[in-house]
């Protein structure tokens, strides 16, 4: 599952992206929380701004869209797509095939542009349906038609997105279906758990988002890992964990080895409050042992580490 939030200028262009994702999941709670969080931080700090949602004919994603945004629109391309089902049913047959092209190309124009097309279009295909017959695959394919169309027109304004320069599709969530997700997860004969595919998931999405990699490890820098686990888990205590590894750890590479084991334990064992003393515990123990570990191993980490420091780009996520 993934989301975007896109800031456009006056003129239409788009400007930044900020990315978000999640596993698949039932009801999708924890993609949602996650979402609704990025959408809130951008409302506090441009509160006067417009908000549109885009998105395809889901109704999950219109109950979510009506809370956060001022107008909804539907991807224009899905709705291209069920013009395309009815032109084939309307126009059947190989001596058609140059009219059904011909009223496509007009329906799309005229949907983009003319105010009240979609509603024009529906009465167009009510009308077909009552007046001709038809084999009942090709009846019941333009009914779901009708249907989308009837279900969905409030939200097909696309002249008036136009004349705002607001977008009228969603390709930039598209892509970043295709760029966050698929492009990593779904290669040949990769098989994922949920923990490593969430942890995989949210650094390409703090990768992809402009500024935020470099964020995320001033953060690090700033603060130690141990500190920023200690505020992602919300222990609320002020522990030898939120100390910065600097005091405790010479070089930079034995930090960013202990910064991603430390993190990995965690999520192991989904640190709650109640629980946190017993897993600091536990690393702390772990950090002890990591400090006996082969002298030899880890100057060849260290080495690696500074070598991937030093060229400022981040690991193939």
């Amino acid at each position: 599952m993934v989301g975007t939030i896109a800031f456009f200028d006056k003129t239409g262009e788009r400007q930044h992206t900020t990315y978000t994702a999640a596993t698949p999941e039932y009801g999708k709670e924890r993609f949602l929380d996650r979402f609704e969080q990025e959408i809130e931080k951008v409302k506090a700090l441009y509160p006067k701004v417009d908000y549109a949602g885009l998105a395809d004919g889901a109704k999950c994603n219109w109950l979510f869209l009506e809370k956060h945004t001022g107008t909804q629109t539907l991807d224009f391309w899905h709705v291209t797509e069920y013009l395309g089902k009815a032109a084939n049913v309307m126009y059947r047959g190989k001596r058609k095939e140059a009219e059904k092209a011909a009223w496509l190309d007009q329906s799309c124009h005229k949907l983009k542009h003319s105010i009240g097309s979609a509603t024009r279009l529906l009465n167009e295909m009510l009308t077909y349906h009552e007046e001709h017959d038809m084999p009942q695959e090709q009846r019941n394919t333009l009914e779901s038609v009708i249907t989308y169309f009837t279900n969905n027109k409030s939200k097909m304004k696309y002249a008036q997105n136009m004349k705002k320069h607001l977008p009228i599709g969603s390709g930039v969530t598209e892509a970043a279906c295709k760029v966050i997700v698929k492009q990593r997860l779904c290669g040949s004969a990769m098989k994922w758990k949920d923990t490593g595919a969430a942890a995989v998931l949210s650094l390409r999405c703090i990768n992809y988002s402009k500024g935020r990699w470099s964020q995320f490890w001033q953060k690090v820098n700033q603060y130690g890992a141990y500190g920023r686990l200690n505020d992602t888990y919300h222990l609320g205590h002020t522990l030898y964990a939120s100390k910065s590894p600097t005091k405790v750890i010479r070089t930079q590479g034995n930090h960013l080895f202990i910064s991603l084991y430390t993190a990995a334990r965690c999520r192991v064992f989904k640190v709650s409050r109640k629980k946190s003393t017993l897993y600091l515990k536990a690393i702390r123990l772990d950090y002890q042992l990591l400090n006996c570990v082969c002298i030899s191993n880890i100057k060849i980490f260290v080495l690696k580490s500074r070598l991937l420091i030093s060229e400022s780009r981040p690991i193939c996520l």
